[in-house]
């Protein structure tokens, strides 16, 4: 399969359109940029889940369905986690600082 082929460079092609994505949000304001970014940041985001579920079973092995259970477990954490960080943000920061948040969180996933 392509993704078990090219799995780190999907994964690495995925966080830079990503990235890319996030630089458009907090760059630009016109309508086109803004669909733009969303297109890319679709492409960038669609396959993450994927790719990284495939390269977790990949790494654990005969242990795979516990590292499958344990990356379900921490989506579910970081996505009310993130909504709550960002929310506060939100609350105390202009909107603009979103991209930019998402930038810091993309690069240290790199």
């Amino acid at each position: 399969m392509l993704i078990d082929q090219h799995l780190r460079t999907l994964s690495i092609t995925g966080i830079a359109l990503f990235a890319v994505a996030t630089v458009l949000f907090g760059t630009r304001s016109s309508p086109a940029a803004i669909y733009i970014g969303a297109l890319v940041w679709r492409l960038g985001f669609g396959s993450a889940a994927t790719l990284f579920q495939t390269a977790l079973a990949r790494a654990a092995g005969s242990a795979a369905d516990v590292a499958q259970a344990m990356i379900v477990t921490v989506w579910n954490f970081t996505i009310p986690g993130g909504a709550i960080l960002d929310g506060t943000l939100l609350e105390r920061v202009r909107a603009s600082s979103l991209p930019w948040l998402a930038l810091v969180r993309l690069t240290a996933t790199g």
